[in-house]
């Protein structure tokens, strides 16, 4: 039986999203796993920030989603 972890936890990637389209892939796929999650993106010349609060989210889960996107990313904190 699946337990859903109920803990929210907060996240910061650095990442290669350059484009809108994977920036709805990648918020159609974190909100589908978890709805209440806020995310905000801060795009810079060569990479965006990703910012992932109030997630219930582990970060292998993150992990698999940006994978599964394609996106390189670096963990902030």
């Amino acid at each position: 039986m699946y337990k859903m972890n109920t803990e929210t936890k907060k996240y910061v990637f650095k990442t290669d999203i350059g484009s809108v389209y994977q920036m709805f892939w990648v918020t159609h796929d974190i909100l589908n796993m978890s709805p209440n999650t806020d995310l905000d993106f801060d795009i810079k010349e060569t990479t965006t920030l990703m910012f992932v609060t109030n997630s219930n989210l582990s970060y292998s889960q993150i992990q698999f989603i940006l994978n599964d996107n394609l996106i390189e990313y670096e963990k902030m904190s």
